[in-house]
């Protein structure tokens, strides 16, 4: 029998081992929760759920604006963790059935890694670096093919020096972030460079587990170009 996911929350907390592909969007994310799932430290990937995010969208917002600039992780974590545990709960038990998240809204960066980290305090993060010039095109292709999602997308013509700086900016703040964290817990957080996803040997060695031997998969080309 499959374990409710409530099963895994205990007072506000995920109890099991998680694993988050944190780094901002069109960054190999979705090859590295399949290959999450692979190695077997993770079971069910939880992808792109657009409820989900329109949903809680709010609270993320309110609880992102909580974290000090200033503050440590750990720090954060004894002085808000029972405040950010009781105002997620219900996003924490829709979300308890995974333990692999590639995508928004646990994935990817919405929300800021301290309060992931409050809610799911046994999480591995993990940061894909792709050149900003390769990721600047890619996220380009995706914004202005998918107009409706994307209300600004008109700026990648008529004002694109302004939209790059938008980017740049937001990828910046978003990986000081993940870098923060990463101060106070070295051991559960990974940066790889995109091209390191081409095999097991990063990962392996960041979970202590036998490389597979299987090809590495390969996941939404065509969405990444």
């Amino acid at each position: 029998m499959t374990p409710q996911p409530t099963a895994y929350v205990q007072h506000g907390r995920i109890t099991r081992p998680v694993h988050i592909a944190a780094s901002i969007y069109k960054t190999g994310t979705t090859s590295l929760g399949e290959a999450l799932v692979m190695l077997g430290v993770g079971e069910r990937d939880m992808k792109y759920r657009p409820g989900l995010m329109k949903r809680f969208r709010p609270l993320f917002t309110r609880m992102n604006r909580s974290v000090g600039r200033e503050v440590g992780a750990r720090q954060f974590l004894a002085e808000n963790g029972d405040r950010v545990r009781e105002a997620m709960l219900e996003f924490t038990q829709e979300i308890a059935a995974f333990d692999v998240f590639s995508d928004a809204p646990m994935g990817h960066a919405h929300i800021h890694p301290f309060i992931r980290k409050a809610i799911a305090p046994e999480a591995r993060f993990i940061w894909v670096k792709r050149r900003f010039k390769d990721w600047a095109a890619s996220v380009r292709h995706w914004e202005v093919t998918h107009p409706e999602t994307y209300t600004s997308h008109h700026m990648w013509e008529t004002d694109p020096e302004n939209k790059l700086n938008q980017l740049r900016k937001r990828r910046r703040r978003k990986y000081q972030q993940f870098r923060r964290l990463a101060e106070d817990f070295p051991d559960h957080c990974l940066e790889l460079d995109m091209e390191e996803l081409d095999n097991f040997g990063p990962l392996c060695a960041f979970y202590g587990v036998p490389d597979p031997g299987v090809a590495f998969p390969v996941s939404n080309v065509a969405r990444q170009a």
